[in-house]
């Protein structure tokens, strides 16, 4: 994605306030980062994080691996994106395919607060220090 793809996506994002608080807090941080290892959980149709999380994954020399039952394996073709058709606690299977550690766990599928705490103590052991 060229410079200026990039900056349009930015501007498309920018009229949704939940993608501005990502950006703000998240991606902000990644700017001295280099090699990353992102795990995202929910793709969607539109893909829009997953397309912004995919560009930092190329200018970055980073990968993300992106989790749903939908099978949204066509929507990019990329070395650096990993697509996994499977729910978010399919553990084992999802523990084969991802790296010991990460940056970043981006968690937007099931929005049920039982749902979310059983993901996010699994997999917050797998955060490198400083991860989000």
């Amino acid at each position: 994605m060229t410079e200026k793809k990039f900056n349009d996506l930015l501007l498309e994002i920018n009229d949704n306030i939940h993608f501005r608080k990502l950006y703000s807090s998240v991606f902000k941080e990644l700017e001295d980062k280099e090699n990353l290892s992102i795990l995202e959980f929910g793709v969607s149709e539109q893909a829009m994080t997953t397309k912004i999380f995919l560009e930092i994954c190329r200018r970055k020399k980073g990968n993300l691996y992106s989790i749903d039952i939908i099978d949204y394996s066509k929507k990019f073709e990329d070395k650096n994106w990993n697509f996994i058709q499977c729910r978010d606690d399919e553990f084992n299977k999802i523990e084969q395919l991802i790296p010991k550690k990460l940056d970043i766990i981006f968690l937007d599928t099931l929005h049920n607060p039982k749902h979310v705490e059983k993901i996010l103590y699994y997999y917050y052991k797998k955060l490198k220090k400083n991860g989000f």
